[in-house]
């Protein structure tokens, strides 16, 4: 796609607001939102303020709309008991749409591991499961070897 239809697409968006049942999640999404701590504080920016970032659609011949970005938005919304959110409908193919969604996923990523709690936390994690291993490797030596 070359720079000037994108930019001519971008001017074309706009906000809408979608019935949250027909948004259905992107098929094979990786993560699952999770009802955590950081869901309870979106939800309750939501509360406080509505969902300024709308979500990413995509219309599906079906007759719903597919999430690209925004999934934990709209679970945020649904847990809220909003009816309506906020999106922007995109045309994208499979392949494009799929790019969106892993673009999306990266910067959610970022901020993730950006914080040093979950290198903390990764060490952790890595050193129980080295421990678990060679647990494992010293009963297999001697169980087969001794």
């Amino acid at each position: 796609m070359n720079k000037g239809s994108e930019k001519q697409r971008d001017r074309d968006e706009k906000v809408v607001e979608i019935e949250i049942e027909r948004l259905h999640d992107f098929k094979n999404h990786p993560f699952k939102v999770q009802a955590d701590s950081q869901m309870k504080e979106l939800q309750d920016s939501i509360s406080k303020y509505g969902i300024l970032n709308p979500l990413i659609v995509r219309s599906r011949p079906e007759g719903f709309y597919e999430v690209i970005s925004g999934h934990r938005r709209k679970y945020a919304a649904m847990e809220l008991k909003y009816t309506k959110v906020p999106v922007i409908i995109r045309y994208m193919l499979d392949e494009e749409a799929k790019y969106e969604r892993l673009k999306a996923d990266e910067k959610r990523l970022d901020r993730m591991f950006d914080k040093t709690c979950y290198a903390k936390e990764i060490d952790e994690l890595a050193t129980k499961l080295a421990d678990t291993f060679i647990r494992n490797l010293r009963r297999y030596v001697c169980t087969t070897v001794c």
